[in-house]
């Protein structure tokens, strides 16, 4: 009898217990019933964002709390001005990349360039005097042995005009002027019509000789090559990281700089933005990681804090421009951002 109630008397208490720790809170009520509804809603219509009208975002794994499943991200840019460092850069008037990760099992980080790529869909870049220089001074030519320095740009309606200093024992200046033509969707020849060597037209004698420009000087790169009469320039591989892949449709050169046409047959419709303005990026889809943050299935814009000046953007400097600046986060789970003009010199001075 006393083990009875003693075993009765543990019973209640096991009882008692597990229905402390199950009902340590009501769940059946209208308000705890509503505000559990609400990430269930939210969720689902953060997953669900990304797709676009005109270009689907296949999910290539199982979606989590932590991956979208997407191995790429939309970008939309306009009139903004878009910097690696330094002037090395372009400004886009309007243009439609994809942004994918290297690693399929990783997200595009940002403070490592060569961890993604960049694919263009559609829209142009213009390179003016200043980007050219800069992309041939501290980019291209910018290496142990080089045979170019002091390069100096100067375009005009289907003209552009190189100079500097070429490496013949010792350094002597040159200058050469012609037109570009593309080949292939990325290549672009400069094959210069006048050449002038320590200031003396050296056009005539080269003809006359039948003496190759390339023969007068070596040019050897990356993305960069002298063959012939003619300098070569690869722009799949002159720009620093991320890696671009691209077709490029049409080349003209003109008083703002060389323009580059792009189009790979595949146009994502640009989407509304989150606050209406003429200069910005917009990302959407994928996950993208910045700092120590990686917003899943990002949807963000990315605006000038002047608003009288378009997007200066400096992608080796962006974590200065985003602590720079300020951010918004919506109720619907959208980031915008608003960054300062970049500090965007090479040395960071």
């Amino acid at each position: 009898m006393k083990r009875l109630k003693i075993f009765c008397i543990g019973l209640v208490c096991s009882i008692l217990q597990f229905s402390s720790v199950t009902y340590s809170y009501e769940v059946n009520t209208t308000i705890v019933k509503n505000k559990l509804a609400e990430p269930s809603v939210n969720f689902q219509a953060e997953l669900n964002g990304g797709s676009n009208a005109a270009y689907k975002l296949p999910r290539i794994r199982p979606v989590t709390l932590r991956d979208s499943g997407r191995n790429e991200s939309l970008m939309f840019i306009d009139k903004t001005n878009f910097r690696y460092i330094g002037n090395v850069g372009y400004y886009i008037p309007h243009l439609s990349v994809s942004i994918k990760p290297n690693n399929p099992s990783w997200p595009a980080v940002f403070d490592d360039p060569t961890s993604f790529s960049l694919h263009v869909h559609k829209g142009s870049i213009i390179l003016s005097d200043t980007a050219l220089e800069a992309l041939f001074n501290d980019q291209v030519f910018n290496y142990q042995g080089t045979t170019l320095k002091d390069l100096k740009v100067s375009t005009g309606p289907n003209f552009l005009s190189l100079s500097g200093q070429m490496y013949r024992d010792e350094w002597i200046p040159f200058k050469m002027e012609g037109g570009l033509t593309l080949k292939d969707g990325h290549l672009l020849y400069f094959t210069p019509n006048k050449v002038l060597v320590n200031g003396v037209d050296a056009t005539k004698v080269m003809k006359a000789a039948n003496v190759k420009l390339s023969e007068l000087l070596k040019i050897k790169a990356v993305g960069a090559e002298l063959i012939g009469n003619s300098v070569i320039l690869d722009t799949l591989k002159v720009f620093p990281p991320p890696k671009l892949y691209f077709i490029i449709v049409d080349a003209k050169l003109s008083q703002k700089g060389l323009t580059l046409q792009f189009d790979d047959g595949k146009a994502p419709h640009f989407p509304s933005s989150i606050v209406p303005s003429s200069s910005h990026i917009i990302v959407q889809g994928g996950d993208l990681k910045f700092m120590r943050v990686m917003p899943l299935n990002v949807s963000m814009q990315i605006d000038s804090l002047d608003p009288n000046k378009d997007l200066d953007f400096c992608l080796y400097r962006y974590r200065e421009q985003l602590v720079g600046g300020k951010s918004i986060l919506t109720s619907t789970g959208k980031i915008h951002t608003f960054f300062p003009q970049p500090n965007c010199n090479i040395n960071g001075g």
